[in-house]
């Protein structure tokens, strides 16, 4: 559950699932309600301590992480919404956290994209390697035709020599079309390079803002999008030993919505008022 406010959003709701998936196994699973995080933990079957770390691998990772250990199957519910409430509080406390802080910098930093792109090469550059190449062009040719006693292959070396010569001889011509063409495409490649790297640095931006209170802000509104409108009364069907909902709108919902739905109306609208209090605090 806690994962959700921190792991990174890349489409509609991908940061909702932590939150809700967390809270549908309290919804099915938990027996009764212990006030203190630890005796929640312990009742998850986790440390409180790896319990933390999975709320950070959550979120550096972005997608879901809790352990296949957890008791969640032996364990049923009755007080489901404190339970939830104090998740949802040491979610907070987590995440608020000088060290949640840290690791949110270093991991931003880590998927700051890299990959500037360099200049294009200027004309006198272009010209000069063009240049080069040629005359090292005819100096193995020359080489070649010098070590070659089939007549043939030395008649075929010799053309090359006079072929390289001539267009070494042309690219001295300021207004040679290779060397014009040549800086022309190196110009179009660095423009859409450069147009890329802007559109990956603006994405950075927006999924992972310099100001963590922006992030946190992101995720709640997020959440509150993605819990509208739930419809907990619809009907559902059986078919091969899965549950399908009986409206077909209703299954063409996001899996968020529907992680809404299994957890229940109490659940949900809980976090629903928590996050809109958290809300109004930042």
């Amino acid at each position: 559950m806690a994962s959700f406010f921190i792991k990174k959003i890349t489409a509609a709701g991908k940061l909702l699932g932590s939150v809700l998936v967390i809270l549908a196994g309290i919804t099915l699973l938990l027996s009764f309600y212990v006030k203190k995080i630890d005796d929640i933990w312990k009742q998850l079957g986790l440390p409180q301590k790896e319990g933390t770390n999975f709320i950070y691998s959550s979120f550096k990772s972005g997608s879901l992480l809790f352990p296949s250990k957890n008791n969640f199957k032996n364990i049923l519910s009755t007080d489901r919404k404190a339970l939830a409430m104090e998740l949802l509080n040491y979610t907070r406390q987590t995440i608020q956290s000088q060290d949640f802080r840290t690791e949110y910098e270093r991991t931003r930093m880590f998927k700051k994209p890299t990959r500037q792109p360099k200049p294009p090469k200027t004309e006198e550059q272009v010209r000069g390697e063009k240049m080069a190449e040629a005359a090292k062009a005819i100096y193995n040719s020359e080489a070649a035709a010098r070590n070659n006693a089939d007549p043939e292959m030395k008649k075929t070396f010799l053309a090359s020599i006079e072929y390289f010569k001539k267009s070494l001889l042309e690219l001295k011509d300021p207004n040679n079309s290779s060397v014009k063409k040549e800086v022309q495409n190196q110009q179009l490649l660095y423009e859409t390079q450069l147009n890329h790297y802007k559109a990956s640095m603006q994405q950075w931006e927006t999924d992972y803002p310099e100001d963590v209170t922006l992030l946190i802000r992101q995720r709640l509104q997020r959440l509150m999008e993605e819990t509208k409108s739930v419809d907990y009364e619809a009907q559902l069907i059986e078919k091969n030993g899965k549950k399908y909902f009986t409206n077909p709108a209703y299954e063409a919902k996001s899996i968020y919505w529907k992680y809404a739905f299994r957890a229940g109306k109490e659940i949900t609208e809980a976090t629903r008022t928590f996050a809109q209090q958290w809300l109004k605090e930042l």
